[in-house]
């Protein structure tokens, strides 16, 4: 069977995280960053993206609030269908925001792109034209913006106008958070130092070196598994 704390464990991770967006766009209004409200829209959108995938409805228009106003304590459930279409207008207000001749600050704090904003806007159209794929069969049912377009007018909008809706156009421009072996970031998988905490299993780790998954450091072959030149 499958245990409680697997679905309330997404359910808890995605919504720390959205409201830890929403909190960073109110903050970035706050303080007229235009840059950063996209960079918070973006995020907020993936997190809120991840629940509404999994579970479907789920508590969206009064789960946010504005900086300084008091939290709903019991806030209804929003349809899927208008959540997705709150995430759509989130990222194409994302897109017009982004001042990329901006310098960014504190671009050393910035684990993704080093204050990269042109890479930002890249990953916030990608993202968007990927949510846009996930209802791709809604043809003529869903509709959104002013004036409004159907999801396959937007999808093509996005992908024949470059210049208007970058996204990524190669493995440098993927967010990665590169692991630097200092905690909170490292790569618990293969790693030993700590046999408490939980690790691949041997058949995800076959699996994972047959595919040459990237987030093994290792090579994969028949007779066994080679890992830092050492078979094992």
């Amino acid at each position: 069977y499958i245990p409680s704390g697997v679905v309330s464990g997404v359910w808890d991770l995605f919504a720390k995280w959205s409201v830890n967006a929403n909190e960073m766009y109110n903050l970035a209004v706050k303080y007229d960053d235009k840059n950063m409200q996209a960079i918070a829209l973006t995020l907020k959108a993936f997190y809120v993206s991840n629940p509404t995938d999994c579970f479907g409805d789920i508590p969206y228009s009064e789960a946010y609030t504005i900086y300084g106003q008091s939290p709903v304590k019991k806030m209804k459930f929003d349809d899927q269908r208008s959540v997705y279409i709150s995430i759509y207008e989130d990222l194409e207000l994302a897109n017009s925001l982004y001042a990329t001749g901006d310098t960014f600050e504190g671009a050393s704090k910035d684990l993704l792109y080093n204050g990269d904003l042109t890479k930002w806007k890249k990953f916030t159209n990608s993202l968007y034209l990927r949510l846009l794929m996930r209802l791709s069969n809604r043809v003529n049912e869903i509709t959104f913006g002013d004036p409004a377009v159907t999801i396959p007018q937007k999808m093509q909008e996005i992908v024949t106008s470059s210049s208007k809706y970058p996204v990524l156009e190669s493995l440098e421009d993927a967010a990665v958070l590169n692991y630097t072996g200092v905690a909170p970031f490292q790569n618990k998988f293969g790693s030993e130092a700590n046999m408490n905490s939980r690790r691949a299993a041997e058949y995800t780790v076959k699996r994972m070196g047959e595919s040459r998954d990237p987030r093994m450091d290792c090579d994969y072959i028949h007779s066994g598994t080679v890992w830092n030149g050492k078979k094992r």
